[in-house]
């Protein structure tokens, strides 16, 4: 199965999209105002903790065109050993001619 189409109860995720993925090529950047972070902790080993975060990881996207973008981070998941896929929510969506074509 490939990763977009996960099963999420009896929807996959592209389903549950409310909106149609683009592909984009370029650089992004997420710039990070310096926040703390606090919530209960999960778990606890020697290499690590593991724990959640009760309020939004507030970010600035810097898309490959040079436009920014402020928005919340909604899911941050290891991909492959040493790389993140790390998904933000735009706080005001983009407009249709600023999509790449």
């Amino acid at each position: 199965m490939h990763h977009s189409e996960r099963q999420h109860g009896n929807k996959s995720v592209d389903d549950r999209r409310r909106d149609e993925r683009l592909p984009l090529e370029g650089k992004i950047t997420v710039r990070m105002p310096a926040q703390e972070f606090a919530g209960p902790s999960e778990n606890l080993s020697r290499d690590g903790v593991y724990f959640t975060a009760g309020q939004n990881l507030t970010v600035e996207v810097v898309l490959p065109n040079g436009q920014t973008r402020s928005g919340q981070i909604m899911r941050i998941g290891a991909v492959r050993d040493g790389e993140f896929g790390i998904a933000v929510r735009f706080d005001e969506p983009l407009n249709s001619d600023e999509l790449p074509s």
